[in-house]
């Protein structure tokens, strides 16, 4: 709805010339200047003007100091906590590895433990061992690097367990079939 300026302005009451409008609490007619202006996602003014706005944010914040206390603390603390994981995933990138690997073999609720822990492959790795192998196989270097085992049938250990690109791991286990009877792998 248009007013008598030429302001498309919705609900909200406008004057004539000055562009000037009423505020809804404090009920003066004041210019569009003294009101809260927003772009995102769409251009309009808030039917409040700022010191009414002023007003109420002050009351608010002594009524919910708690409230805000904890919502603030929770706000830091969500931050905080992603950001030392992101700065640990950094500086520790064969963890991810490591972590999905034990679950493989070790989690019993976990998708993939029929074609491992059921299996009988364990993982024996520690975390200071796959490092070593993160490490050695220049896993930093690679695009999608992925932990793999040389001998499908055997367990995650030093011996047998290497870092690949995720491509070439693909084609290993195209390579490969399992046989339906014990689940195990066989070159096809």
């Amino acid at each position: 709805m248009e007013s008598e300026n030429g302001i498309n302005d919705g609900n909200v009451k406008s004057v004539n010339m000055n562009r000037s409008r009423q505020c809804v609490k404090c009920k003066k007619n004041k210019i569009l200047s003294k009101f809260i202006y927003h772009r995102n996602p769409v251009v309009y003014y808030e039917n409040t003007c700022k010191e009414c706005k002023k007003k109420y944010m002050k009351i608010y914040r002594q009524k919910n100091k708690d409230k805000l206390r904890v919502k603030r603390k929770e706000n830091y603390t969500l931050e905080k906590g992603r950001e030392i994981h992101e700065r640990y995933k950094r500086s520790n990138p064969w963890m991810s590895h490591y972590s999905s690997a034990k679950n493989r073999c070790n989690n019993i609720n976990g998708p993939d433990y029929k074609w491992y822990g059921e299996r009988g492959i364990k993982f024996l790795l520690t975390k200071e061992q796959t490092k070593i192998l993160y490490i050695k196989f220049k896993a930093f270097k690679m695009k999608n690097p992925t932990i793999d085992r040389k001998d499908k049938n055997g367990n995650y250990t030093i011996k047998n367990t290497q870092f690949i690109e995720r491509s070439e791991n693909s084609k290993r286990r195209a390579k490969y079939g399992r046989d339906k009877k014990n689940g195990r792998f066989t070159e096809m």
